[in-house]
């Protein structure tokens, strides 16, 4: 059984290896010219060269037609590549037989890719005006995720640990994430009609040391356990929670009046602080939230600077004349029940009249 759960996850990271591996990394916009865009079948010999025919001095790994297409050197660039963008691989090793393991995937996924680039290159598939012209998109997609990326990196970003420290004090209590338990009160209750009965039981309670179940032995009475009450409680009546969460002391039992024919008895049992992760473990997390926020920040003021000197002005006439066109066409369109109408007298006086017998 363990055996077969070794298989399965080695079956599973070798995927995810491949799948990594045969993507293009760092040099994509390159990759895609030369590799894709760049092969140009004119000759047998050219057309094995598309392929990527190596010859770096390094073992030799994988052939195509006899002829080096994966070698020690390029495993290896890639390996470091795949460790750096995917840190998390590495814990990986152990199931796929360590590095040389890892090697041996990377070397397939590589002959993958090489045996692709022959296969398109045999056909002239690049020759495709739809596939020249999805490369032209997806070249010019990564120029602009690269260009966003450079041009964030030009503005450096400083987040402090006491910024960081700052940031928690300030928003643990409204960040779902850093919460563990919300706390509240801890809180039974008893709903009345009137007034009368709600002080009635308040007195019997307040004599059973605020135990509403003792106090509503023998009776009909229905005690509610309202658990802890806090600001995201439901099922509660908003204003009855809210007068919950105002006791001051604990334990107590209190009368609360919402309306004239609406009281309650609540015995508050205990208040619970609200409980919230570490901040030595949420530091890291907490510190790339704000640079990211920050760096977001400072490329959006830095956006608008440059726009403006360069002079980049919109059209806003045009897009007005396009918002005000909208009106007039749907005012120049006949209403559906009118059409309908139309119809049904077009097709009256289509049919001619019968004679009655």
């Amino acid at each position: 059984m363990k055996r077969m759960q070794v298989i399965r996850r080695n079956g599973a990271y070798v995927m995810i290896v491949g799948s990594l591996v045969v993507l293009p990394n760092c040099g994509l916009v390159d990759w895609m010219k030369d590799q894709m865009g760049g092969i140009k079948p004119t000759t047998k010999r050219v057309e094995k060269q598309g392929a990527g025919i190596v010859d770096d001095a390094s073992p030799v790994l994988a052939t195509m037609d006899g002829t080096p297409i994966v070698t020690e050197a390029m495993a290896e660039k890639e390996y470091v590549l795949l460790i750096k963008s995917n840190p998390q691989i590495e814990a990986m090793l152990p199931f796929m037989g360590g590095k040389k393991g890892m090697m041996k995937n990377i070397a397939s996924s590589l002959a993958d890719r090489k045996s692709l680039e022959r296969y398109v290159t045999d056909r002239n598939l690049q020759a495709n005006p739809e596939y020249q012209q999805e490369l032209d998109r997806m070249i010019e997609s990564v120029k602009v995720m690269l260009n966003a990326k450079y041009f964030s990196q030009e503005f450096p970003i400083a987040v402090t640990d006491n910024d960081t420290k700052k940031f928690y004090d300030d928003n643990k209590a409204s960040m779902p994430e850093l919460l563990v338990s919300r706390g509240g009160v801890q809180t039974t209750a008893v709903a009345f009609d009137t007034k009368a009965d709600a002080q009635a039981f308040l007195q019997k309670a307040q004599s059973h040391g605020g135990d509403l179940n003792k106090a509503a032995e023998g009776s009909k009475l229905e005690v509610k356990d309202l658990q802890l009450v806090n600001n995201q409680s439901i099922g509660i009546d908003a204003a009855l929670r809210s007068k919950i969460m105002n006791i001051k002391k604990t334990p107590s039992t209190e009368l609360i009046a919402l309306s004239d024919s609406q009281w309650w008895v609540v015995s508050a049992l205990k208040k619970e602080d609200a409980v919230y992760r570490e901040f030595n473990s949420v530091q890291s997390q907490l510190k790339q939230f704000l640079q990211e926020k920050k760096r977001k920040e400072v490329v959006e003021k830095e956006m608008g600077r440059i726009k403006e000197e360069y002079n980049i002005k919109l059209n806003d006439e045009y897009f007005k004349q396009e918002e005000n066109a909208k009106p007039a066409m749907a005012a120049a369109a006949p209403a559906p029940h009118k059409q309908v109408t139309t119809k049904v007298a077009q097709a009256k006086q289509a049919v001619p009249a019968t004679k009655a017998a």
